[in-house]
């Protein structure tokens, strides 16, 4: 098993990883609640 054998450069390559995709899903909510507001002000 390689488990043992990750170093810190691999942490901080999950973490920086972990880090983008949760911007990613933020922006992406971002925009589906302003899609949704833009449509309840249409009704």
């Amino acid at each position: 098993m390689a488990r043992c054998r990750i170093g810190s450069p691999g942490v901080g390559l999950v973490l920086r990883l972990g880090a983008r995709s949760l911007e990613y899903s933020n922006t992406l909510k971002e925009g589906f609640l302003s899609v949704i507001r833009s449509g309840w002000q249409h009704h």
